[in-house]
């Protein structure tokens, strides 16, 4: 028997359709792929940097002995000045945690003075307090959160200052003519500091920060001899208290050494 001709064309179009829709069905397994490593910064290691940055502060004055003729005269005048120095430290950080130890040593321009307000209501306006400060170190200790690059923390610790203050009379006023009374203190007066800040990592070992710290340097008395026109009195002194605190802004660079602050993980 002969088979129509659109059978025997139409098996061989059926068999290859359902080849090819039963290799469709069979799943294809994809190709594995490496999974993507991602940077994270790690802040351990010791760094050296340097700052610059102004300080801005203010020093009180107590008339202990009525020097002027008014008890307890008080006063206070503002102190201002560039900053800038270097800075050494260690990190270590566990987690999102970052603990340290940083020493810095500068320069602190901070210059000021004032009239005492008895000096100019009796006499010439000619007692003046000053204050001069110059070299200064830190010793802190940071706490901070780090999110990769970016590094937030607090810091507090010691501060010293090379501090000069002084109250001066110039006695300008009649009898005096020009004697002087110079009560001085000129001294590396030890305190406290606190602030925080904020850094961040530009690249390989380096990072650039921003910061800010409070500093009490306590306070200190001054004194000299007492004057009473025309001669010193053997065996007496006036005296002044004085209290000194100030608030420092810098910005810094820092160096990190040791293995590459960029370590890649799964």
């Amino acid at each position: 028997m002969r088979r129509p001709v659109g059978m025997a064309l139409t098996m061989p179009v059926l068999l290859a359709l359902s080849g090819a829709a039963l290799a469709a069905d069979i799943p294809v397994k994809a190709p594995i792929v490496a999974p993507i490593m991602a940077p994270t910064y790690s802040w351990t290691g010791w760094y050296i940097g340097a700052h610059v940055g102004y300080d801005w502060g203010r020093t009180s004055v107590v008339d202990r002995d009525a020097y002027n003729g008014r008890a307890l005269d008080s006063w206070n005048y503002k102190t201002s000045g560039l900053v800038g120095g270097g800075q050494a430290g260690f990190n270590w950080q566990s987690g999102n945690f970052v603990f340290g130890l940083e020493a810095d040593l500068g320069y602190l321009n901070a210059k000021g003075s004032g009239t005492a307000p008895a000096g100019c209501a009796f006499f010439a306006c000619d007692t003046v307090a000053s204050t001069n400060s110059d070299l200064y170190a830190t010793v802190r200790g940071r706490l901070g959160i780090a999110w990769n690059q970016w590094l937030l923390y607090g810091t507090g610790g010691f501060i010293g200052i090379n501090t000069k203050t002084s109250v001066v009379d110039s006695c300008a006023t009649v009898p005096c003519g020009g004697a002087t009374t110079n009560a001085l203190d000129n001294s590396f007066r030890a305190g406290w500091t606190a602030g925080g800040g904020v850094e961040v990592a530009i690249g390989g070992p380096w990072s650039i920060k921003g910061e800010y710290l409070y500093y009490d340097l306590g306070s200190k008395t001054v004194s000299a001899p007492a004057f009473f026109p025309p001669i010193v009195a053997p065996g007496a002194t006036f005296r002044w208290d004085t209290k000194t605190s100030g608030n420092i802004v810098r910005v810094g660079i820092n160096y990190r050494f040791g293995q590459d602050a960029v370590v890649a993980k799964y």
